[in-house]
Formats: C-alpha cells, structure tokens, sequence
C-alpha cells in the first residue's frame, strides 16, 4: 500500500483518538484542577516519550531552545484556554470552536506578515462565522447561548493557530531542525509553566474516581504520545492538505462522541450551525495553503 495513504489512514485513526480527548477532559476536569491537570499530564508525557525517543533527543543551540521554549508558551496557553473553555462548556463545542483555529491560521499570517487573505479565507471565515451565530443562536431566536466557555475556547482556537505559525516560522529558521528534541522542549515547558500555579492556587486532590485515572492515561497516552508521534510519522509522508483535511474530523469526532456519550443536544440550528462551522474550515484547509 501507498506510504501516502497509510500515512493518512493512521493520521485518521489518531483524529478519532483526539475527538475523544475532549470527552476525557471534560470528565477529569471535574475532580482535578486545571494547571493541576496539565502538569501531571505533561510531566508524565515528557517522561514517556523521552523514554521512547532519548538517543534522538539532542542538546541544541541556545536560540533553538529559545525558540522552542516560545513556541512552548504559546501552547501552554492555548491548552489552558482549552481546559477552562471545557470546564464551562461542552465536550462538542469544545472540539467545534477549536477547529476554528484552521481559520485563524492565515488571518494571522495577514496581520502579522501582511499575507494577502485568500477569497477562499474569506469564505471560510464567513460561512464559519455564521455557523458559529447559528450555533449558539438560542430558541427564541433573540438571543445567544454564547456563554463564557465558549469565549475562552475561542482564544484557545486563536493561541493553536499562533502556535501553528510559530512552528512553520522555527521550521523555516533552523534548517535539519531534531523535532524530537523541538517536541520535547515544548512538552516540558508546559509542563513547567503549569507546575508552580498549580502548586499555589490549587490542591492536589486525596483521591480522584477510576474515570480521572482512566481518562489522564488516555490523554497521555492518545492525546499526547500518540499525537506528537503521528505528527513526525505524517510530516514526512502526507502532504499538507491532507493533514489539514484530515484534522478537520477532530471536531466531527469531537461533537458525535458528546452526542453519544455526554448527552449532547442535537437540534436543527446545532447540526445546521455546526455543519457551516466545518464547511468553512474545509474550504479553509482545502485551498488556502499559505
């Protein structure tokens, strides 16, 4: 079979894992604290895949650190957004609206190195926009049920789609960059971004239920391992419009398993809303491509 093919199949698979991660987060998220919760996932993260990938891991540049240490922030924050926009909102619109990030991308790009907007961008942007609208549109049809969660994932979405801009700019600047030591540099990084808050706001919980457990192996091992591992496997074989593609089922995955699983109301204006929201970020992720 095609290396471009099983490059994207897997790619695929590994979607399916991060839509549930949202699930799991949303689970966990009510016993554990939230910097709590990231530093305990990434310090075990780190951990294992230094383990798994130590005689690839090398000591860089002080400016290559620098730099993965930035890039290393911009994640932090974007994963922090993530976790409080889950905590006050659904597992579903968590995954929608951080898709948006897709969108958000070559907006960026314009405000930060005056790249002209695609007419594909604009459309992108339009029809996920109103989707959005629709979205949270409520019965009465006057007013929103946008509420605070949402907001916060939206700068999630925004901070995902920095990071995206960031790498691309590290990529560009450090020829033969070692990505295994770039993905580890970050991972540990939020790791100690999160570690001191958590140690002075928050308590370490006595005791979580069998659910945390299950659901912080399931984010280390799938929405962390997994992911940054199919992120070296897919960049050497799959070409970027079929992983911007692909990604795009995160949400779809996302918003079917708190369908299914957390009891996610479904009526016309969601699935219309939600249906303009992915459209958009497929025409996005089809056609502009920097």
């Amino acid at each position: 079979m095609n290396k471009v093919i099983i490059s994207d199949l897997f790619l695929f698979i590994v979607t399916i894992g991060w839509g549930y991660t949202y699930l799991m987060t949303k689970g966990i998220i009510r016993e554990v604290s939230p910097f709590t919760l990231l530093w305990t996932r990434f310090a075990i993260s780190s951990l294992l895949f230094y383990i798994l990938f130590f005689r690839k891991i090398k000591i860089n540049s002080k400016k290559f650190i620098f730099q993965s240490i930035i890039c290393g922030i911009i994640l932090w924050c974007a994963f922090v957004m993530q976790v409080y926009g889950i905590q006050y909102s659904t597992p579903g619109k968590a995954g929608l609206i951080t898709g948006l990030f897709v969108i958000f991308v070559p907006v960026l790009y314009f405000f930060l190195e005056r790249k002209k907007l695609s007419k594909f961008t604009i459309a992108g942007s339009i029809f996920s926009f109103i989707g959005l609208f629709l979205f949270s549109l409520e019965e009465d049809f006057f007013s929103l049920s946008l509420g605070k969660g949402e907001f916060i994932l939206i700068f999630s979405a925004f901070f995902y789609a920095l990071h995206i801009i960031y790498i691309d700019k590290t990529y560009i600047e450090f020829e033969n960059l070692n990505v295994f030591s770039f993905i580890f540099n970050q991972m540990i990084t939020v790791f100690f971004m999160s570690l001191p808050i958590a140690l002075l706001f928050e308590k370490f919980p006595d005791t979580v239920s069998s659910k945390v457990i299950y659901g912080g192996i399931y984010n280390i091992l799938v929405g962390t391992i997994l992911a940054y591992s199919a992120q070296i496997v897919v960049q050497k074989y799959s070409p970027p419009t079929h992983i911007s593609l692909i990604m795009v089922f995160e949400s779809v995955f996302a918003f079917f398993f708190s369908w299914l699983f957390y009891g996610e109301v479904i009526t016309w204006k969601t699935i219309t809303g939600a249906s303009l929201m992915i459209f958009g970020i497929i025409i996005t992720a089809t056609y502009d491509r920097k």
